[in-house]
């Protein structure tokens, strides 16, 4: 056995090794049937080496760790150790020779085959298994990078889908994208952020964000295409915007359901709601305030309304009229559907109009007649009220301004 000055063996010739080893043909020594023990005289496995804990060298080229792999001409070593510190564990460090500082790749099956984790049948590329634990199966720091490789995409041969990290504009963030080979702004994203909220848009090539949004939710809105011009300031806070992409075309949005509404709520208690309605062929819109249909529009365009329809451009009068018809022959044609008589009073001389669920005063109303003249009579009319309906009486001018039947009149009122 050959030792250099530091009793490190380095030439060993077998018959100073008691009997024990053998060598090939080529010399090369080898054992069988026994353990061989480097730093102990009692090996417990085929091959026990014992020496001292260290942690990986970081600098100079004094070697570390218990194992050092190296060929004669390379730059680079792999060093193997065992470090006995609070956290206790075993090492592999690759590495520059003459620096310790420069690290080196280690590649683990680079012709291919699965590596395992915590299971000896890996069923993957790398199968982590942590069945027997709910504890965390993968730990980083605060920042975390994933991306494809695939050298024949050229400039999209390294595209970023995951990156956790921190901006200060959006804080601690968590970007998710697809990649392919192709710019990551042409490929769906979604970004999840500490200060803006989360985002549904296309990625930007490094990861670091959203080119294009195409939905944001906040703590207190969602708005969709965020980027576009916004008009809800003008209005006020909004929690549900949506915007066209490029204001340039159609936007806004539509219900599709068996039943489409849009309801409104103060305070989590139904205040009112617009819904679509099909009854007997007739479709329409109708809105509903206080537990019931006030207003209706039909596909026809026709517009209908329980209680009156006001403005006060001009003060505080009707828009529309809330009787009409004209009568004629004893039957009343074209009124409206609020007509509940018409009467002649023959003891009065005077016709009666009674409008159900209104009250009718000459004073609050205003009514146009016009009578329905024969050719050889001249007739006028007056409007007049009692017991809250309205009177009209009929003068032929012509036959000295007798009260008469005549032969009918129209009429519309407008309450005041």
């Amino acid at each position: 056995v050959v030792a250099d000055s530091n009793g490190l063996l380095y030439n060993m010739d077998m018959s100073g090794m008691g009997g024990h080893w053998s060598s090939d043909a080529n010399g090369n020594p080898y054992v069988t049937g026994k353990k061989v023990g480097i730093g102990t005289n009692s090996p417990t496995q085929s091959l026990n080496i014992l020496s001292s804990e260290s942690a990986p060298s970081n600098s100079d080229s004094t070697a570390s760790g218990m194992v050092r792999l190296e060929y004669s001409d390379g730059p680079i070593a792999l060093d193997i150790g065992i470090e006995d510190d609070a956290n206790s564990s075993a090492w592999i460090q690759s590495h520059s020779k003459a620096d310790q500082s420069i690290n080196s790749n280690l590649a683990l099956n680079p012709n291919g085959g699965n590596v395992g984790i915590g299971t000896s049948n890996p069923k993957s590329i790398l199968h982590i298994d942590n069945s027997g634990s709910s504890n965390v199966t993968i730990t980083t720091d605060w920042g975390l990078k994933m991306q494809h490789y695939n050298a024949s995409w050229g400039t999209y041969s390294e595209m970023p889908y995951l990156n956790k990290a921190w901006t200060s504009l959006n804080g601690d963030y968590l970007y998710l994208g697809s990649s392919g080979e192709r710019s990551n702004s042409l490929q769906g994203a979604i970004l999840l952020t500490q200060n803006k909220g989360i985002s549904l848009g296309k990625g930007t090539d490094n990861a670091s964000g959203l080119s294009t949004k195409w939905l944001t939710v906040e703590s207190d809105r969602a708005i969709l295409y965020p980027d576009a011009t916004n008009a809800s300031s003008g209005i006020g806070a909004a929690n549900f915007i949506i915007n066209d992409m490029d204001n340039s075309g159609y936007g806004g949005m539509y219900v599709n359901a068996p039943q489409p509404f849009y309801g409104y709520a103060v305070n989590a208690t139904y205040k009112a709601w617009t819904h679509y309605a099909e009854s007997n062929g007739v479709k329409s819109l109708n809105w509903n305030i206080a537990n019931g249909d006030k207003m209706k529009l039909d596909g026809s365009g026709n517009l209908e309304i329980t209680g009156e329809l006001n403005t006060s451009k001009g003060g505080a009068a009707n828009m529309v009229a809330i009787a009409y018809g004209t009568f004629r022959s004893g039957s009343c044609g074209n009124c409206s559907d609020n007509i509940n008589s018409i009467t002649w009073d023959s003891n009065y001389n005077h016709w009666v109009v009674d409008i159900t669920n209104e009250t009718y005063s000459l004073n609050s109303y205003t009514t146009v007649v016009t009578p329905i003249n024969s050719s050889s009579e001249i007739i006028i009319a007056t409007t007049s009220s009692v017991s809250g309906d309205l009177l009209i009486k009929l003068y032929d001018i012509s036959d000295n301004n007798n009260l008469i039947q005549g032969n009918g009149f129209s009429f519309v009122t407008y309450k005041e």
